[in-house]
């Protein structure tokens, strides 16, 4: 759980610089890798769970 957490905040700083260097501000990378995970996230939910019964 505290890696979890630790690589997220990692990504979104790593990213966050790398938008910095880009003339933009880290905030903009913060929310992109916000997106990217909800994203997974949500994909990993659709496809991991049952919709319908199997009979």
């Amino acid at each position: 759980m505290l890696e979890n957490i630790i690589s997220i905040l990692l990504m979104g700083f790593l990213v966050g610089q790398i938008a910095r260097r880009l003339k933009a501000t880290a905030l903009v990378g913060i929310v992109l890798v916000g997106i990217v995970l909800v994203l997974k996230q949500e994909d990993y939910i659709f496809w991991n769970c049952e919709i319908l019964p199997q009979g």
